[in-house]
């Protein structure tokens, strides 16, 4: 008999492995016995070390550099491994990347080290596929033994044999996997005391100097990229004092260009002149933590000098030259209003692209256009199948997929009488690179929270409202739980309101329940110490009303239900009241009523409260869920206790009940909570053309009602559920921007639950009046948005249909819209100053000849870049994909190298500054001066950047644009 999947927790390095054994081969014949295959090597073992804890049952959870282990009983087949049968793919399918290492029967995968804090490795909360399918056209398996089938979704399709796991986005467990020794520098180039180094120039374009020249550091191990930060110090100690006993520290990059189990390389590039004639020392650490480990314990010492050779040539020539291979931290702080921010390292290639509008042009779902003979069109922010039914996405290539909620469309038209309803955890994204035309229903609500309407039911849980698109799940009402020695257990109090991608405890709170068994030292409840279940003298009095749970929250604070109640009678139906004493305190405790949920907004200032680059937001927020309300209970047992319990003094309070005499309390039928209302949803809907809201329209993110209590005797025996708070709606546009009349824009806050909702079904509730206010607190309204260029205004015919106070900046000053025929990005300062120390009197002098007076690159009729603008600035147009014809380029916008786009500019600008003192590498920000197109006007200054504006022209159509890109740049500066 074949063994089942076993857990062995005895590896080294403090993680478990998970080991799929088999007791005979996993890959058999195609015949009905099963025989092994003469001559091919089968698998025995699969070794997945998991990160504890795990997040779900159903998933393994592995470090981010964690290796992956194959057992055969032979050597393995080398030619399958990473590419057919045995490959590791992402959640696209691409194969990731690493390396197998074959020793004996095992083969480990090595996945690629990180040498950023982003690339490499295994992502972190991404799920991935070991795929054990067919190779070479066949397949290894045709049947899998009973004992085995469960560890595969579809054992019998040789497609489907695969094992799914994901990385650990716990900081502690990230980087587990080549154990804890330190990195040791094993060797550096050049060598410790060498002399005649070269200059370390940028660039040398009349060949007076050798080429710069870097300085690498060997270590023999794998190190964290973050340990790299700061720790290390070219220092030029022709220059110390004893103010200074190390010397003046230079300007220098430093970049992990190596990182394997088998060493690490670090590169120091000096930046600017180095001074000529100078000993120079580099200062760091020879030991540096592994990856597991961030610590800094290790001491700084000079680990080489070198002395730079001085040179007699005249004119000693720098110059920055830049590939665009990493992103330059500052962009945003120079990011002019209605420009986009132009795409460092797009593509995962070294470019410098115009900024796109959600997806890649690539990726273009053509015209969305619903016909109105469809009422309902439903789009996945998790995934989504394309095309839509009914002919509403006729140019979309059948079988697209896209996934996370960011759809892109050359136009957008939704006709009166449709609906777009939205579903998924994350977002909705719609981009137009046309116009959108919007007169249907947009459908982002917050499901309702469920109402106890069962009676007699307390076991159970209810279940709280669904979030609409990335908006937060309403609280449980009466969630289970277990004690410490695992006995179901009803709840302190109702369940909290989730967040947004379903971020725990960030919704409403929950109300306190009707038993005050207080926590141990351990926060674990006794379960085991009632108090008294006669709660009240008449024990079916309409005053006895545990608290309702709180509102969620949003652009504004969700409502925590009054604290009002004295001696259990309530006359309002507010939640909040005393009881007496339990056994494990002194004096009156109070049930309170569940807090609202924090507002997302934390710094303090109103007038950023806001998505985008100005604001708190850098990515779509929704909704958050609204508390459960808290449960009437006389114990924290599910069902019968009493007589059952653990106590024998409270037998005398039992009553009779449900027909079991003297073996329940009256409460345990018929005492749940209501469940929260589900946050309303979020939608960002940015267009490059204009963007019309008909009358008819109906954008809908409000969040969902809270639940009502027990509803026999006006929910007197539990609270009511909060209402989620509304989301968020934002509309952007580079043009223009139209809400007509009674168009509704709608993020209000959920109601909470009404104390009084089925008014007098069995009791008297006459004397609460109609518009009591719920039990449960009410749900925060969200987020309106209406971005436009600088200086526009949306027309809005009449706020009315709009969510009161929701509309944020409706003068469009704080936050104009990024969307704009501009995109630019700005470089980091490049210092100069050492070359300035080295010759006195003199200072440098800027060239950069590739472009105009007007600062655009030099081009002829046909857009070609002119031969001289070519040697100093890379520009080339990556064309435009025919969104129709897969592998096919739209006529006239095809790739073009050393070219610009049709109706394109590409402009470059510069700015200069001196440092804040001498020998300082700080710039002073008074010294900043303005941006030129001549880099010559900033000649003498000790800092130099410069700025590349894309333009797009506004008559050339918009949905038509061409990619362009800028690979690399020079700049000379000479002495």
């Amino acid at each position: 008999m074949l063994p089942s999947i076993s857990w062995n927790w005895t590896t080294p390095r403090g993680l478990g492995w998970l080991i799929l054994g088999l007791g005979t081969p996993l890959f058999v014949q195609c015949t009905p016995g099963g025989s092994h295959r003469p001559g091919r090597a089968a698998l025995l073992q699969v070794e997945l070390p998991e990160a504890p804890p795990r997040e779900s049952p159903e998933w393994i959870s592995i470090s981010r550099v964690q290796p992956i282990g194959l057992i055969f009983d032979g050597p393995p087949p080398a030619a399958a491994l990473g590419a057919g049968a045995f490959a590791i793919r992402d959640a696209q399918g691409l194969v990731v990347p690493g390396n197998w290492h074959v020793n004996g029967h095992r083969a480990t995968f090595y996945p690629q080290l990180p040498t950023s804090g982003h690339g490499g490795a295994f992502e972190a909360n991404a799920r991935y596929v070991l795929d054990l399918g067919p190779t070479d056209g066949r397949s290894f398996l045709s049947g899998i033994a009973p004992a085995l089938r469960n560890a595969f979704p579809h054992p019998d399709d040789p497609e489907s044999i695969r094992i799914e796991f994901r990385v650990t986005d716990a900081p502690r467990y990230q980087w587990n996997g080549y154990g804890s020794l330190p990195a040791t520098l094993a060797n550096t180039d050049p060598v410790d005391g060498a002399t005649d180094f070269s200059p370390g120039l940028h660039c040398d374009h009349d060949h007076d100097f050798p080429p710069r020249q870097s300085i690498l550091l060997n270590y023999d191990r794998p190190i964290h990229p973050a340990s790299i930060l700061s720790r290390f110090v070219l220092r030029d100690l022709e220059t110390k004092t004893p103010r200074q006993l190390h010397g003046i520290s230079l300007g220098i990059a430093v970049r992990l260009v190596q990182n394997s189990f088998a060493g690490s390389t670090i590169e120091l590039s000096p930046s600017g002149i180095l001074p000529l004639g100078h000993c120079l020392a580099v200062e760091g650490p020879r030991q540096l933590p592994s990856l597991s480990d961030r610590s800094d314990s290790a001491p700084h010492e000079v680990l080489l000098t070198v002395t730079v050779a001085r040179r007699e040539s005249e004119p000693i020539h720098d110059c920055i030259h830049e590939s665009f291979d990493q992103p330059h931290p500052d962009n945003r702080q120079h990011q002019e209003p209605g420009e986009t921010l132009a795409q460092w390292h797009a593509e995962g290639r070294e470019l410098l692209a115009a900024a796109s509008l959600g997806p890649p042009l690539t990726e273009t779902l053509g015209l969305f256009h619903p016909p109105p003979s469809i009422e309902e069109v439903t789009l996945d922010t998790s995934r989504q199948v394309f095309p839509l039914p009914g002919g509403s996405t006729p140019d979309v290539v059948p079988g697209t997929i896209v996934e996370g909620g960011a759809f892109a469309f050359d136009e957008i038209v939704i006709p009166d009488g449709v609906t777009v309803r939205v579903v998924g955890p994350r977002p909705l994204i719609l981009t137009s690179l046309g116009s959108v035309r919007w007169a249907g229903r947009l459908d982002l609500r917050g499901a309702s929270g469920t109402s106890e309407t069962a009676f007699d039911s307390a076991i159970t849980p209810l279940p709280g409202g669904i979030g609409g698109a990335g908006g937060g799940r309403g609280g449980e009402g009466h969630p289970t739980l277990l004690s410490a020695t695992g006995t179901p257990v009803s709840p302190p109090r109702g369940g909290s309101g989730f967040g947004p991608h379903n971020q725990q405890r960030i919704g409403g709170q929950g109300g306190e329940s009707g038993m005050l068994d207080l926590p141990d030292w351990q926060n674990r409840y006794a379960t085991t110490a009632e108090t008294d279940p006669s709660e009240t003298s008449d024990r079916h009095s309409n005053g006895f009303k545990p608290p309702g749970g709180g509102g969620g929250s949003f652009h504004q604070q969700g409502a925590t239900p009054r604290k009002a109640g004295w001696g259990n009678v309530l006359a309002d139906g507010h939640g909040g009241y005393l009881v007496r004493t339990p056994k494990h305190g002194s004096g009156f405790d109070i049930l309170r009523p569940g807090e609202a949920g924090n507002r997302p907004f934390v710094d303090g200032r109103d007038d950023n409260d806001f998505l985008g680059p100005r604001g708190e937001f850098s990515q779509l927020f929704a909704g958050q869920g609204g508390g459960a309300g808290g449960s009437g209970l006389d114990s924290y047992f599910h069902g019968a206790w009493c007589h059952h319990d653990h106590s024998s003094s409270n037998d005398s309070l039992c009553v009779a009940e449900f027909g079991i005499p003297g073996s329940v309390p009256d409460t345990t039928g018929d005492s749940r909570g209501g469940a929260g209302g589900g946050g309303g949803g979020g939608a960002w809907i940015r267009s490059l053309g204009p963007i019309l809201v008909e009358s008819t329209a109906q954008l809908m993110a409000h969040g969902g009602e809270g639940g009502g209590g027990e509803t026999l005797g006006c929910s007197n025996w539990a609270g009511g559920g909060g209402g989620g708070s509304g989301g968020a709606i934002i509309l952007e546009t580079a043009d223009a921007l139209r809400i007509a009349g009674h168009a509704v824009l709608d993020v209000s806050g959920g109601r909470g639950a009404r104390a009084d909702r089925f008014k007098g079904a069995l009791t008297s509730c006459r004397s609460l009046h109609d518009n009591t206010a719920g039990a449960g607190g009410a749900g925060g309204n969200g987020l309106i948005h209406l971005r436009l260029p600088p200086g526009r205004l949306a027309d809005v015919a009449s706020s009315a249909e709009l969510t009161p106070g929701a509309w944020e900046d409706g003068k469009n000053e704080r936050n104009p819209a990024e969307l704009g025929t501009i995109s630019a990005a700005v470089s980091r300062w490049y210092d100069f100053g050492r070359a300035i120390a080295e010759s006195p009197g003199r200072s440098p002098q800027f060239r950069f000849p590739a472009t105009d007076a007007s600062g655009a690159v030099i081009t002829n009729a046909d857009g070609n870049v002119l031969e001289e603008a070519r040697a100093w600035i890379r520009c080339d147009v990556l064309g435009s994909p025919d969104p129709r014809r897969r592998g096919h380029f739209l006529p006239g916008l095809e790739p073009r190298a050393h070219a610009l786009a049709p109706g394109t500019d590409i402009r470059v600008f510069f700015q200069g500054a001196d440092a804040i003192a001498t020998g300082s590498r700080e710039v002073d920000p008074a010294t900043i001066s303005a941006w030129t197109t001549n880099p010559r006007n900033l000649d003498g200054h000790q800092f130099l950047r410069y700025r590349i504006r894309f333009e797009r022209s506004p008559v050339f159509p918009l949905s038509l644009q061409a990619r362009m890109v800028v690979q690399e740049i020079t700049i000379d500066a000479s002495f």
